[in-house]
């Protein structure tokens, strides 16, 4: 599956019910991979949460990271060429179209914890699935 920022924050920092793909992620069964763009919009989401202080922030960071690192694939030029060019075509943001076109590289599925984003894909036929559709 790759992942994208929203649902990499719901799955380590977001309600409980997704405990249960945390779970599947560290023993093996589900296998979590996302484009190197996310890492940077996780960091973002992370600043901007009001219920994290600087001090949790600053012990997380360096853990979040490392995750992100294990499961982050690198891209090449010719898919984030493709991914500025699905960006553009369905208004999307950079960060998600890299996920989707890295799924389509690999052959997978992308998951995202945002609505919006697996609707429009949805209706345009792109392998995409919400978090919610994951638990089980």
């Amino acid at each position: 599956m790759i992942v994208d920022a929203s649902a990499v924050v719901e799955i380590l920092f977001g309600s409980d019910i997704y405990q249960n793909i945390m779970e599947k992620v560290t023993s093996g069964e589900i296998r979590l991979r996302t484009s190197e763009a996310v890492k940077f919009e996780v960091c973002d989401s992370l600043i901007k949460k009001e219920d994290m202080g600087s001090e949790i922030l600053q012990e997380l960071l360096p853990l979040t990271l490392r995750f992100l690192d294990h499961i982050t694939t690198k891209m090449n030029s010719d898919q984030l060429s493709k991914a500025v060019e699905l960006s553009k075509a369905l208004n999307l943001n950079f960060s998600s179209a890299t996920c989707v076109i890295l799924a389509l590289s690999l052959g997978d599925v992308y998951v995202t914890a945002d609505r919006s984003i697996s609707n429009k894909l949805k209706k345009e036929g792109y392998p995409v699935l919400h978090l919610d559709e994951l638990i089980f």
